[in-house]
Parts: C-alpha cells; structure tokens; sequence
C-alpha cells in the first residue's frame, strides 16, 4: 500500500488533535487570568470544567451526535442546567447541545475536514435575521430580549446544521431514527400527561410536559409526524426496516388520540392539510393505496380508543372540529373565548404594526402593548412571570417584533425553500422524492397552522432538513442536462 495512503488518517488525527489543543490553550489563557479575581473554586466548578473540555472534544470529533441531542431535546424549553445562565432565562438541554455541534462543525470546518453549505435564498434570510437582529437592539428589557433572541440564534444555527448533516443516504436514515424515537417518546408522553389531566385531576401547570409545548404547536408537530410515519411504511431504508415500520404504524394510531388531548384548532388544520398535500405530491399515489388498504382499520381503532375516553377533552376536541366552519359558535364557551381573544390581539398587532412599520417593537415592549396577559411559573427565577399573550399569527408576530421588511425577508425565503423543494422532486430517486414529499407537506401543513399561531419549535429543523434533502437530490443526479438547485460551498484549506 501507498505510504501516503497508510499516513493520511494518523495525520488527520494529529492535526485534530494539535487543533483541540491550540483552541483549549486559548480557551485556558484568559479563564487563568480571570480565575484569580473570583471566588474561591469549588470541586463542582473542576468536575464541570473537566466535563466541558470532554464535551468540547467529542463535538470536535462527532459533532452529528450534538445535533441529534439538540433536536431529541428542542422541546424541553423550562428543563434548565444547574449554574447556567443566559439572559433573564436559564440553559436549557438543547441549547448547550445546539451550541457544541455549532463549535464541533465549526472546528471541523477550520481544520479543512467540512464545508458549510450555503443554501438557495440566503439573501432573503439575512434579511430576515438582520431585521430581527436590528429591531433586538432598541430593547426595553435588555435580558428579557437577549434571552429570547439568544434562542432564535440558536434556532437558525439548527437549521444550518441540518443543511450540512443532512447529507447522503445514510445520514438520512439515522436522521428518521432519531425523529421516529423522539416522536414515540414525545406524543406518548403527551397522551399520558392529557390522562393525568382528564382522570386524576392534575392541573396542567403542575405537569411538566404542558410547562414545555403550547398545546396548538404539539398539535402542528402531530401533523409532521403523520406524514413521517406513513413515509416510513412506505419506503425501506436499510436493515431496520421493519422496526421503523412498526413504530411508524403505531404512530399513526397515536397521532388522533394525543390531539384530542389538544382540542386544537389549529393543529387539526395543520394535520389535515399536511395529509392532504403529501397526498397530492405522491407521485406514483402508493402512499393513498396503503390509506385506502389499512386507513379504515386505523380510523376505525382511533375511534373506538377516543370514544371510550369519556372526558371533557373529548368533547372540547368534537366541538372544536364542528366550529371550524363557524368559529364562534361553538358550545364551550372557552372555544369561543378563545377566538375573542385572538382577534383582539390580532387588532392591537395591527396598530403596532402601522405605527412601527420599519423596525416594529422589541419583545420586552410588547408587555406593554398586550391587552392581554398570561402567567407562567419560571423554575429559572424561582417565581411567577407575567407576560403578555403573544399574536397568534407568526407573520403578524414578525412585522409586530421585527418590522415588515423582516417580514418580507421571511415570507421571501420561505418562497425559495419551497420552490426548491417541489423542483427537486422533478430528478429524485423514488425513495428521496417521498422523503421531500414529507417535508414538503409538514411545510404546508405548519403554514397553515402558523396563522393561528406565534412560532413553532420544529420549523427550522424542518426547513433544513428539507433543504438537507434538496442538495442530495442534485448530487445523486447525474443527468447534467438537468438544472438543478445551486447550493454554495465555503471551506479552508487543510494545513
């Protein structure tokens, strides 16, 4: 064997190695210089410094395995770290993890190993992180806005990682792995949570899965679930293929029984029209004959499983359905409540928006501005926080926190995300055509349910992934006579 051959990883780990080393020397230099100023250091202060450097090394060397973490736990928005602070809020899980994936690639990058991909629509983008950014700056409370705009950075470098692990066959497959075991974890979890609630009595806030997810956005996650799910049935990736489809299967059955522990609205638009899309992009219709073949088993157990459920939840989620042709008409009166509410927000973010139409109004501010005010218990700072009920519509939230052209950068980039997606289906393989029918739909389905509501966790993930799906759709091409979907590379040179 060629010497060079034999040498070249041995070299590719020294040089990691000296690169671990020069970053920690510099890291150490300005900790030894400030240490001396400080208190006296605990054992606990060692072992958790100790443990950093060990984190910091595995992301140097695996950085992928960060980037599941983030995603496993990018629900867990109260779950704080003992002795972190950011802002006027804690450290949560998903925000260290999210960050050493960010230091890992990054490190990787430097060291010649990876490229970051720049994708279709950056420019639209940084306009919308830019307007963002500069509408974060006139503050009224400068920690309460730090905290919250420290967390959307940390959304959008999740949507880059996903751009850059998102990137072969195999990738992909862990990547379902990851989202199918997330998603049993996570919607058994909230089914049972919606039983204490119903049948023992247990008030929603004492529950520690409702103090993480506003119920209309569990719901829209639902709806990406769904879809996932019957891609999964559908296609076989790899050895496990028949496990996936299993868990997938019971997935499907789950989906029903855990929103009607939401009675959303919203969520149930968003499930419905993420079907109904990846219903219409399923190009060779195999998708609907499996619904046709195994649909009315499934609607048929949902049911019978809903109907034995003899709880307010049940009936809040059948008075829902049946209001959404009239929406103030609903029996329950906090149905109706509900939508009184909304379209009083909806008014005041109206006149916030033609008074501040450039740069819009800062996070802190909007407690000002809110008719109306909420209450949530912040383990963090150890007490209740007031704060003003959001506008439950993520583009009006964007011109009321961000101006309209933030907006505009937006709704922009959202256009090129999509029409990347449904170009890049003309060239896929069957197999990656279903998957990017799947976030294609989930697009769809959570846009729909972003009119009712402020945010949603899952839509950066969904958005890089998709996008993730895209560029392997236009390196697997081989027919060049094809246009594909430009996708930029920035790299260093490796030493």
């Amino acid at each position: 064997m060629n010497d060079n051959t034999e040498q070249a990883f041995p070299v590719s780990e020294v040089l990691t190695r000296k690169r671990f080393l020069q970053f920690l020397l510099i890291l150490i230099i300005p900790v030894g210089i400030v240490a001396p100023f400080l208190s006296a250091i605990s054992v606990l202060d060692v072992a958790m410094a100790a443990g950093g450097i060990f984190l910091l090394w595995v992301a140097f060397q695996r950085p992928e395995i960060f980037f599941v973490l983030a995603l496993w736990t990018n629900f867990l928005k109260a779950v704080y770290i003992p002795k972190l602070d950011f802002g006027k809020y804690g450290v949560a899980p998903y925000m260290l993890f999210t960050a050493l994936a960010v230091v890992g690639y990054g490190f990787q990058v430097i060291t010649g190993r990876k490229k970051i991909i720049i994708p279709p629509g950056f420019l639209f983008l940084l306009i919308f992180i830019g307007g963002t950014t500069i509408s974060s700056l006139f503050v009224h409370d400068l920690r309460m806005t730090f905290g919250v705009y420290v967390r959307d950075v940390l959304q959008w470098l999740l949507f880059f990682l996903a751009i850059q692990m998102v990137s072969n066959r195999q990738n992909l497959k862990h990547l379902v792995d990851a989202l199918l075991a997330q998603a049993l974890v996570v919607i058994s979890w909230g089914i049972i949570t919606g039983l204490q609630i119903n049948y023992l009595g247990i008030y929603k806030s004492k529950l520690l899965f409702w103090r993480q997810f506003q119920k209309n956005e569990y719901a829209t996650y639902l709806a990406f679930i769904l879809v996932l799910s019957l891609a999964t049935i559908s296609v076989s990736l790899g050895k496990k293929a028949k496990l996936r489809k299993y868990i997938a299967f019971v997935l499907i059955l789950l989906v029903p029984i855990a929103w009607m522990f939401t009675y959303s609205r919203s969520g149930f638009l968003g499930i419905i029209s993420a079907l109904f899309f990846f219903l219409v992009l399923d190009r060779g219709k195999k998708i609907l004959r499996l619904l046709l073949r195994w649909g009315p088993i499934i609607v048929f157990i949902a049911l019978v499983l809903i109907f034995a459920f003899s709880s307010e939840a049940r009936d809040l989620a059948i008075d829902g359905v049946m209001s959404l042709i009239t929406p103030l008409s609903a029996s329950s009166e906090a149905l109706n409540s509900n939508v009184e509410k909304r379209i009083e927000l909806l008014s005041t973010a109206l006149e916030i928006i033609i008074e501040h139409p450039i740069s819009g109004i800062d996070y802190s501010q909007w407690l000002e501005y809110a008719p109306l005010e909420s209450t949530h218990y912040d383990a963090q700072l150890g007490e209740t926080v007031v704060v003003g009920l959001t506008v439950h519509n993520r583009y009006l939230s964007i011109a009321v926190k961000s101006g309209l052209i933030s907006l505009a950068g937006y709704l922009g980039f959202l256009f090129v995300v999509f029409r990347s997606g449904v170009r890049a289906r003309r060239y896929a393989e069957n197999w990656l055509r279903i998957y990017i029918n799947v976030f294609l739909a989930a697009f769809a389905g959570y846009q729909i349910a972003l009119l009712f509501l402020p945010v949603f966790l899952w839509e950066w993930p969904i958005l890089g992934i998709l996008l993730g799906l895209v560029n392997i759709a236009g390196l697997e091409n081989k027919d060049n006579s094809v246009k594909k979907i430009r996708f930029k590379l920035l790299g260093m040179r490796n030493d």
